[in-house]
């Protein structure tokens, strides 16, 4: 399955699903309370969300058991609240990395992380060593590393930057992007059973 929660224009607190393996429109799937654009990433059992600018600034994090429909439940807190960050998981871990704060120039530098098949609140893991204090950035991972790449720090960067899902820490840098900012990024295995 794929599944897309909430929806910036116009807002909506609404969990749609398609199957991949064949085409069709989307379908419903449940409701949540991050109702514009949550940042989300996914392990082979679970779709976890968080953060979101509307109604207010949130550090809710939520979760959906993908196999199954209905509402998003309570899965714990970010540190702080904030929207626009980047994220991503192995089959283990996931991360949040950057993002901007209810004032709209305070940028974080801080990479938070979580384990999806339990209940809790994030914790910090490193930083954002090249960057810096971002947001917008986009994450493709592999069983083994989260690669961050061309955020916006108050200007368009093209900067890439890793970390190892095994291990906390810092980013380390990875190589440049071919042009500046780049907030979507996917890759072809990043979960596995």
């Amino acid at each position: 399955r794929g599944v897309f929660p909430g929806r910036d224009s116009p807002t909506t607190n609404t969990i749609d699903f398609i199957t991949i393996a064949s085409t069709g429109n989307a379908v419903d799937f449940g409701d949540t309370s991050l109702v514009r654009t949550p940042n989300t990433f996914s392990s082979p059992t679970r779709g976890i969300m968080a953060g979101n600018f509307e109604p207010g600034y949130s550090n809710v994090i939520e979760f959906i058991t993908t196999a199954t429909t209905g509402n998003s439940q309570d899965f714990g807190d970010l540190t702080a609240a904030r929207q626009s960050f980047g994220a991503s998981s192995n089959s283990v871990r996931g991360i949040f990395a950057g993002g901007r704060g209810p004032d709209s120039s305070t940028r974080t530098d801080d990479i938070e992380l979580l384990i999806p098949t339990t209940l809790g609140n994030s914790i910090l893991f490193g930083d954002l060593a090249i960057s810096g204090a971002s947001q917008n950035a986009g994450v493709a991972s592999s069983p083994v590393r989260a690669v961050i790449t061309g955020s916006y720090t108050g200007s368009e960067s093209n900067n890439m930057e890793y970390l190892a899902f095994a291990t906390g820490g810092n980013t380390i840098n990875f190589g440049d992007l071919s042009s500046d900012y780049s907030r979507n990024a996917v890759s072809n295995g990043n979960g596995g059973l």
